[in-house]
């Protein structure tokens, strides 16, 4: 039932399906790895329908899903702090990886501030980010 379910979602995009598949199967993927490649999978642009006229499930649900959670849960507690920065850039959450790697709240994430501005830098030249914040 769960292969049936995960192949439905996909090849759907149903946002139902895989809401469903999540709460009827919680412990079937078991790295955050597994998890990302079944939701990107699933994701289709807003203005495709999937089959039945069901809700097309979308990177803004994934990325709604995704906030759920604290930093702490994708980091392992902060023993794996890069982590969480490739769940944001999986999900086009650009700005907020930037921010993440540059805070200096632990030990850990202090070491990549240089790592932040360059990543920043990559991000504002492909466009993926604006180059100022002002409002």
């Amino acid at each position: 039932k769960a292969f049936k379910l995960l192949l439905y979602a996909i090849i759907a995009g149903d946002k139902r399906a895989a809401e469903r598949f999540d709460a009827e199967f919680k412990s079937f993927f078991s790295t955050i790895e597994d998890f990302m490649w079944f939701r990107l999978s699933v994701i289709r642009k807003a203005t495709v329908a999937s089959a039945a006229s069901n809700e097309a499930y979308t990177i803004q649900h994934l990325q709604a899903h995704l906030s759920l959670f604290s930093p702490a849960y994708y980091s392992r507690n902060g023993r794996e702090p890069l982590l969480y920065v490739i769940v944001l850039l999986l999900s086009q959450q650009f700005a907020q990886a930037v921010e993440y790697l540059s805070q200096q709240k632990s030990d850990a994430t202090s070491a990549y501030r240089l790592e932040s501005v360059h990543l920043a830098l990559a991000l504002i030249h492909s466009g993926l980010i604006p180059a100022s914040t002002d409002e």
